[in-house]
This record gives structure tokens, sequence and C-alpha cells, in this order.
């Protein structure tokens, strides 16, 4: 269901480049990628996500990193769309992570 919410304000608003917070391994942006066209999608997660977006061949380029303790990464490109999907509860400081996100972008 959000990925179809999601395609709809991608199409709405010509969105190019995403940037994914605590994707799991990627499931939604393997539907994202398969239903429109995106330049760089970008996921944030621990390591196992990462492994298993890797097995799976989910897609993306994911980045490796605790969400928890705050975190650094410069992108390429200015990031068109922040999707924080059922994430922002599950962290310790959900402020703090989106102010490091609002510095990157």
């Amino acid at each position: 269901y959000e990925a179809s919410i999601i395609s709809q304000i991608i199409k709405d608003n010509n969105v190019k480049n995403i940037l994914e917070l605590g994707p799991g391994p990627g499931a939604l942006c393997n539907i994202i990628l398969r239903d429109n066209t995106i330049n760089e999608y970008h996921l944030i997660d621990i390591e196992a996500a990462s492994i298993a977006n890797k097995k799976m061949k989910l897609g993306g380029t994911f980045h490796v990193r605790d969400l928890n303790n705050g975190f650094n990464l410069e992108l390429p490109n200015k990031t068109d769309l922040l999707i924080a999907n059922d994430f922002l509860e599950h962290i310790q400081n959900p402020a703090k992570t989106i102010l490091d996100v609002k510095s990157m972008i």
C-alpha cells in the first residue's frame, strides 16, 4: 500500500533521488525501482539488512550505519524524497536522526 502512495508522490513531484532510512532489506525500494524511473535510491540501515538486500537482490545503494547513534553520509546528489516508513518509532533518538538527515539534504 505504501508503495502506491510513494509512487504517486514520485510522479507528481518528478522525484529522481531518494534516501530511505531503516528500510530493512529494501522491499519497498525494490517495488519503487520497479515501478518508477529513479536516478539514485540510497538506503541506510544495519549490516544484517544490507546482507539481506544483496542476497535477495532488492536494489538500491546500501549504506551501513547505526541510526541510533547519529551518522554522517555524503550523497552524490541532492535528495528529492526522504522515506522513513515505519522507522522513527523504533530508534532511541528520532529527533537527532532527523537533524542528521537534514544536514545531508
